[in-house]
């Protein structure tokens, strides 16, 4: 909130405009102020049909993709104005900023993962110098897994897994053994994931991976390592009967298997 009060704020000392303008601008902050963002909106977009300066009408229109796409969780319409954004400015830096928003919502809101892998192609062809490029790639391979485009996923992530500088290096590693299980190649998924398990150090992805491997085991039918796994996982999983009713599942293959 107070972010984007300030940013509003900014209008008043960084452009010229007429009274009225002014007038509606001032109005518009105070809807926000009070909380009424649908309002502010509906002022805002009323603002944007008088004459102003092309500065003025890129903070506006940012203004507009804030409420709507955090306010107001309306993510298409939010990418509606950070599209605008980057018609309307004729700043590299604001259209990386636009790009990024728009690669967020069509990622992580909108589930649009074609248009997320075109964004994030925009925002490395820009290479803008500051801008995180890594963060890029790993998003682009993503986004081709989440599409079940494995073959491109694998290489991508294979590629950045080998860059031991790479933020996103041992993640990568998690998803190369991810791709191999949803092909049902489960002793190349586990091979990968021992090797993941060795540098992962957050304890949910371990318990996450562990759980994983005992399923391959399971589905391979060697009961005695998928036993052992889930064995290991009572107390650390956080569905204890989960974790009590793949045992006990995998304890009467094995009685049966002896009969």
């Amino acid at each position: 909130m107070r972010l984007i009060l300030l940013f509003g704020f900014l209008f008043l000392s960084s452009c010229n405009f007429t009274p009225k303008l002014q007038q509606e601008i001032l109005l518009a902050q105070d809807l926000i102020s009070k909380g009424e963002y649908k309002n502010a909106t509906g002022l805002y977009e009323k603002i944007l049909t008088m004459n102003m300066g092309p500065e003025l009408r890129v903070k506006i229109l940012y203004q507009l993709a804030d409420l709507y796409s955090i306010f107001l969780g309306d993510a298409q319409k939010g990418k509606k104005y950070y599209s605008k954004v980057f018609e309307v400015t004729g700043e590299v830096s604001n259209q990386i900023k636009a790009l990024e928003r728009i690669g967020e919502l069509n990622f992580t809101y909108l589930k649009d993962y074609k248009e997320a892998l075109a964004t994030y192609q925009r925002l490395l062809n820009i290479a803008a110098p500051g801008t995180d490029l890594n963060f890029f790639k790993y998003r682009m391979a993503l986004s081709y897994f989440n599409q079940g485009n494995y073959e491109q996923a694998y290489f991508d992530f294979e590629k950045i897994s080998e860059d031991s500088q790479n933020n996103y290096h041992i993640i990568s590693i998690y998803y190369l053994g991810m791709i191999h299980f949803r092909k049902s190649h489960w002793e190349s998924a586990i091979n990968v994931w021992k090797k993941y398990l060795e540098i992962e150090k957050r304890r949910d992805k371990i318990i996450e991976v562990r759980f994983l491997m005992a399923n391959a085991y399971e589905t391979m039918e060697n009961l005695k390592e998928a036993y052992s796994t889930y064995y290991s996982l009572l107390g650390e999983y956080p569905n204890t009967e989960v974790i009590q009713n793949r045992l006990k599942a995998v304890y009467l293959r094995k009685v049966s298997r002896k009969r």
